[in-house]
C-alpha cells in the first residue's frame, strides 16, 4: 500500500506501508518517523513496544517497513503530504540502514551547493521539491501528447545517440549533430504521408 492510498474508509484499520526513514524524531516518551514512499510522506508514531526500544537503530533514509492503525492526526504537518491521518505503530522492521547521508534530503536550513548535489544526484532527487519537478514535467509532457493525439497526430522518436561520423578529416559534428537529425527526419516523414507529426525532446 502507499500513502496516498490512505483514506477515511481505513480509519481504525491496520495497514503496511513500506519506504525510506525520511526523518527521525525523538521526544523521549513518544518517537516519530516521518516514512516517505513513492508517493508521499505520512507521519508514525511510536509509543510503546520494540519498535520503540530499538528506535536509536534506525538512520536517515533506511528501508523501513511499519505495520500500524490509522489514526486521525492530532497535529497536522506541514511536512507531510497526507496530513489528516497518521500511523499508530505497531510493528518496525529495519530492512536496509543506510549509512551516514553526504548530503541533506530533508529540505530545511542547510543549503547544499549544487557541485555536490550533482555528485551525489541519486540522493539529491529524493528531495520532495526535485522528484516534484520530475513529476510536473511529466505530467505537461503527458498533457501535451494526449492534446495532439486528439488532433490526429503520430509522434515520432529520432536517436538521440549517433555515432560521429568523419568529414575531411574532421568530425563531423554539425550534421550529426542530435538535434539536426530531427530536421533532417522530418522531411522525409512528411513526404512519406505522415503529415501530422509530433516530437519532444529535452
Amino acid at each position: 500500500m502507499y500513502t496516498s492510498e490512505i483514506k477515511n474508509s481505513l480509519e481504525g484499520k491496520k495497514i503496511t506501508l513500506r519506504g525510506w526513514a525520511h526523518e527521525l524524531r525523538d521526544l523521549a516518551k513518544i518517537k516519530f518517523v516521518l516514512l516517505r514512499d513513492e508517493e508521499g510522506i505520512i507521519q508514525c508514531a511510536i509509543k510503546t513496544g520494540k519498535a520503540f526500544d530499538n528506535f536509536g537503530e534506525l538512520s536517515q533514509e533506511s528501508v523501513i517497513e511499519i505495520t500500524g492503525n490509522v489514526k486521525k492526526a492530532q497535529v497536522k504537518s506541514p511536512e507531510v503530504s497526507v496530513k489528516d491521518f497518521e500511523i499508530e505503530v505497531v510493528e518496525l522492521n529495519l530492512l536496509n540502514k543506510a549509512e551516514v547521508l553526504p548530503i541533506q534530503v530533508v529540505e530545511k536550513d542547510i543549503d547544499t551547493g549544487l557541485a555536490k548535489r550533482l555528485d551525489y544526484r541519486s540522493l539529491d532527487i529524493r528531495k520532495p521539491r526535485v522528484s516534484t519537478i520530475f513529476k510536473i514535467q511529466s505530467t505537461i509532457a503527458n498533457s501535451f501528447r494526449e492534446f495532439f493525439y486528439k488532433k490526429g497526430f503520430i509522434e515520432i522518436r529520432r536517436n538521440i545517440l549517433t555515432e560521429m561520423l568523419i568529414w575531411h578529416n574532421h568530425p563531423n559534428c554539425i550534421n550529426n549533430c542530435a538535434q539536426l537529425v530531427g530536421v533532417k527526419y522530418f522531411p522525409l516523414l512528411l513526404c512519406g504521408e505522415q503529415k501530422n507529426i509530433i516530437h519532444q525532446g529535452i
